[in-house]
């Protein structure tokens, strides 16, 4: 679909089994933030927030507990 930011699906292992979230497709309209991790010259979209104070409270812990830096770009 032109236009729509590339998210990664929220994927979870339960009970040995893979479950994948379904998204509800206007959740796009309003995502404002990426999280993107940065290790060496690799990046990886994490996934995207609505606004920039929970963008940055994310980024702060997963720099906090993974030791890499984790960058929020503007959608």
């Amino acid at each position: 679909m032109m236009g729509q930011p590339q998210i990664p699906p929220l994927i979870r292992i339960e009970n040995d089994h893979w479950v994948f979230e379904k998204v509800d497709g206007t959740l796009f309209k309003d995502l404002k933030h990426k999280l993107i991790l940065k290790i060496g010259s690799e990046s990886t979209t994490l996934g995207a927030t609505k606004d920039l104070d929970t963008a940055l409270f994310v980024a702060g812990k997963i720099a906090e507990q993974e030791g890499k830096i984790v960058l929020v770009e503007t959608m």
